[in-house]
């Protein structure tokens, strides 16, 4: 559907229908409401919830926080969100997982009562005494630490031991006869008291004897406890409860108001209030001699085996065979269809002027309460709906808001005098807010953009709103400050009113999407908030900022803004209530970050609401009576909380790291902590103890050697690594609660290297190296001396072959010039002797030509033949030449 808001009246419609089909109250009926003083939260944790046993004998809260249980499968600790178990397997020296009793010492270690064995734990650390050659064939059913630090010890079969040092033995002066079992022991001032199935006794340090205290020699006493007055309270298992002081005895049995004779436990808590636990009836509770019962069903379980009361008021019951009930103190009280109310799904909440409460339902009309007595009035009383939208009045009237027009409750005439619907001048028959203001002036509001003035409980005027806001379904009117009127719609934001006539839209889409504003509050400095489907907002110089878990808000959306009379400020939504102090929500404000985070207290069916889930988008969605309680609908009833009576958050928020496992291996000492080489999975377990609430807590873990940023784990107390590397390591963790945080825990421990991954290793091995290269470098050095020297060995020999062929090629060129120089010197001796010769000879005779006479020539010729010789000569001249030439190149490129 486009409408969320028809969405929301189908539905009411729907339930109307069906639960008028199955049979609705027509006629007007009254009853009485009950409240009882104190409401308790029970929380019931059996073998379906992890409690690995349902049989529970004793418990215990130790120093550190963890609640410590004795049980038929072993000692069980449990720190609220989960048991661990200790018993034969994992404790060495016992033999048996049976655990009668545990107690805490003065300096704050654990005695535990095993069948046969006593178990201390000290540091973490478990030590066991064997006790069976003393018992012989019984078991150790009750333990007491004495104040000189010993343990006495009460068995089943009357037997009294004591641990002194290592050593267990019989305490000599306890010499009665076949007491029975010794269920109870109680240190006094004036000594040690032994209660048995024969009587009391009372051990005298000063006269280091027993003696019977007169007056129960045949009683069987089954529970001792002291008060803070000095009396000693005794049960028996079949005379109910006395009261001893000094030697006045006081009784209390069936015929004063117990439910049964048979006490199994007592307790006295922090207000001196002794609580009794009974085989049938449960619990009852003896305040200043007055005995005062409960209501909650599980005070009244079966039998009660045991009782013990903590510090912040929460109730730990041992009942027979049912595990362990946690019953923790209501600060949210319910009313409910069972103390009267016409139905269990309310819707508006108003308290008119005399003091008269009015809540609508969801499909029976309206609960009219006053005088301590409860009125239903319905269509059958004139009411035009069953299903309320709207409560609001004036002048002895109540005006009531529903889906088919708004009725007119005249309070003294008990009935509705007048329906006003759209024949009336109502644009739509469906009406949410009524609301006057300082002036006088009553508002209505409802569907299609309805804003009307009630004049004389006679007329409605309609007012003409922005166009924009005409479909517009209004569901809440406010009043400011200044005179200005606003309303709140399903979807369309918010519209402010100034007294002039003046509107001023308010969309608020962009900062909460839903568009849905369900209230609005004004601080101190006249800004205004409005609580919306997705966040809380501020409105500030005309602009929006945004506030919600970032700041610290334990939810985002707001049905309803309350603020009370201690100076906080009420919220509901659909996750429950949250409560923060308007000082702290004030400074946001100044918060130039937008970082900043608040302290927020939460509240849930944890405290008390039957569920979690308010209702809004009607009006009022909440309302501050005038005793100063706040009252929420809900949709199983109405929570009521009395700002007044909220318990402060006293106890320090802590954390507690429990252990580091690997495998099955659990350290619960951190001294000295190695995990060995090759451990994959790490854990470590830690946790925060709040019994009331550890669902609430966050943590914030680091490894600090490895990760400097946190590393958010939500409600999960157990931190996981995996392949760690060998080092030195420190974890570190804190929790956050409400936005308060815890100092950091912290611890150390480190992760072992396999042999290759040491600094012994690595020195070896950077020998090896160094020694590696060293001899590396030697045999390198030898092989390139080696190398080099071939090497030059080859250059030499080379070189000396080229100087062999070189001697080779000139002895060559030698042998072929000297071949040359025997062809020139050849042809010297023959080839040019004779030209020249001719030359020679003609020359001679042309030098005396004229003295031969018989020269058969002429001059003429002899010059020719001469000539002819000389270029014959000078032929073979140039081919010597030639020749010594490419002798001379040949011998050039060799």
């Amino acid at each position: 559907m486009k409408n969320p808001s028809a969405c929301i009246l189908f539905s009411f419609v729907w339930l109307f229908t069906v639960t008028e089909q199955i049979g609705r109250l027509y006629a007007q009926e009254t009853t009485s409401p009950y409240f009882s003083e104190q409401h308790y939260v029970p929380r019931i944790w059996d073998n379906t919830k992890g409690l690995p046993v349902n049989t529970v004998f004793k418990t215990i809260i130790d120093q550190t926080g963890y609640l410590w249980a004795a049980t038929e499968e072993g000692l069980i600790r449990f720190d609220g969100l989960a048991f661990k178990t200790f018993n034969q397997e994992n404790i060495s020296d016992i033999r048996s997982p049976l655990f009668y009793d545990v107690i805490l010492s003065e300096n704050g270690d654990i005695w535990a009562a095993n069948i046969h064995s006593l178990v201390r734990i000290q540091d973490n650390q478990f030590t066991v005494f064997d006790a069976r050659d003393q018992i012989e064939g019984s078991w150790i059913n009750t333990i007491l630490e004495t104040r000189q630090g010993e343990i006495w010890i009460g068995t089943h079969e009357g037997k009294l031991l004591k641990l002194t040092g290592d050593h267990i033995g019989p305490i000599p002066q306890w010499n009665v006869d076949k007491p029975g079992m010794i269920d109870a022991l109680l240190k006094t001032p004036e000594g040690i008291l032994v209660g048995t199935q024969k009587g009391l006794y009372r051990y005298s340090e000063d006269l280091n004897k027993f003696s019977a205290i007169p007056g129960f020699e045949h009683s069987k006493i089954r529970a001792l406890v002291r008060h803070p007055d000095g009396a000693i309270w005794i049960g028996t298992a079949d005379e109910g409860v006395f009261r001893l002081n000094n030697d006045e005895i006081t009784s209390f049995d069936i015929t004063t108001g117990l439910k049964s004779n048979q006490v199994n436990a007592l307790f006295v808590d922090h207000d001196a209030k002794v609580w009794v636990g009974m085989d049938k009836g449960g619990v009852i509770l003896i305040d200043n001699n007055r005995l005062v019962s409960f209501r909650d069903t599980q005070f009244a379980s079966n039998e009660i085996r045991h009782i013990h009361v903590a510090g912040n008021g929460t109730i730990w019951l041992a009942p027979m065979g049912s595990g362990l009930i946690q019953m923790i103190p209501a600060e949210v009280r319910m009313m409910s269809k069972a103390d009267g109310l016409c139905d269990d799904t309310i819707l508006p909440i108003y308290e008119d002027e005399e003091g008269t409460i009015w809540a609508g339902t969801a499909g029976a009309g309206v609960s009219r309460i006053d005088d301590e007595r409860v009125t239903c009035i319905t269509t059958r009383d004139g009411l035009a709906d069953d299903l309320i939208l709207g409560l609001g009045g004036f002048d002895g009237y109540t005006y009531i808001g529903t889906t088919k027009g708004l009725n007119c409750y005249n309070k003294k005439k008990k009935k509705v005098v007048r329906t006003f619907t759209v024949n009336d001048g109502l644009t739509d028959d469906i009406i949410y807010a009524i609301y006057k203001d300082s002036k006088g002036t009553v508002w209505v509001a409802g569907a299609s953009g309805g804003i009307y003035q009630l004049v004389d409980h006679k007329n409605l005027r309609p007012i003409a709103v922005p166009e924009s806001y005409h479909k517009a379904e209004f569901i809440n009117i406010f009043e400011d400050s200044k005179g200005n009127i606003w309303f709140g719609t399903y979807a369309t934001g918010a519209l402010k009113m100034e007294q002039n006539g003046r509107f001023t839209a308010y969309p608020v889409h962009d900062h909460a999407p839903s568009g849905m504003v369900s209230s609005f509050f004004e601080d101190e400095a006249g800004d205004i908030w409005l609580g919306t489907h997705d966040a809380l907002l501020l409105l500030e110089n005309d602009s929006f900022r945004i506030f919600n878990r970032t700041n610290g808000l334990q939810f985002n959306g707001a049905h309803a803004l309350i603020p009370d009379d201690l100076g906080y400020l009420w919220m509901s939504s659909n996750y429950g209530l949250q409560r923060v102090s308007l000082k702290d929500l004030l400074s946001l404000k100044g918060d130039s970050t937008h970082t900043k985070k608040i302290p927020v207290r939460y509240f849930d069916t944890s405290d008390g609401m039957a569920n979690n889930e308010a209702n809004g988008g009607i009006f009022p969605a909440g309302w501050k009576m005038k005793n100063g309680e706040i009252w929420v609908p809900t949709i199983e009833g109405i929570a009521i909380i009395n700002p007044a009576e909220v318990r402060a958050r006293t106890s320090e928020l802590k954390v507690n790291i429990a252990h580091i496992r690997y495998g099955d291996k659990e350290f619960h000492d951190f001294q000295n902590v190695e995990i060995p080489a090759g451990v994959y999975n790490l854990e470590i377990q830690y946790g925060s103890f709040d019994f009331r609430k550890p669902h609430t807590i966050n943590y914030h873990y680091r490894l600090k050697n490895l990760n400097s940023e946190w590393n958010l784990a939500g409600n999960r107390n157990t931190a996981y690594f995996t392949s760690l590397n060998p080092g030195h390591y420190i974890f570190e963790v804190k929790a956050e609660q409400f936005g308060r945080e815890s100092e950091i825990s912290s611890i150390g421990f480190t992760v072992a290297p396999f042999f290759h991954q040491t600094y012994w290793f690595r020195g070896l091995l950077l020998c090896a190296l160094f020694l590696s290269g060293f001899f590396a470098r030697q045999f390198y050095a030898k092989h390139q001396l080696g190398k080099e020297m071939k090497l030059q060995i080859q250059e030499q020999t080379h070189e000396l072959k080229n100087r062999n062929r070189l001697l080779e090629n000139a002895l060559s060129d030698i042998a072929h010039q000297n071949k040359i120089l025997k062809e020139i010197a050849w042809v010297q001796s023959h080839r040019l002797r004779g030209p020249l010769s001719k030359i020679l000879g003609f020359t001679a005779v042309l030098k005396d030509f004229d003295h031969f006479t018989n020269v058969k020539k002429s001059k003429e010729s002899l010059l020719e033949e001469i000539e002819k010789a000389a270029k014959e000569m000078d032929l073979f001249i140039r081919k010597l030449n030639d020749k010594i030439e490419n002798t001379d190149d040949n011998n050039k490129n060799s």
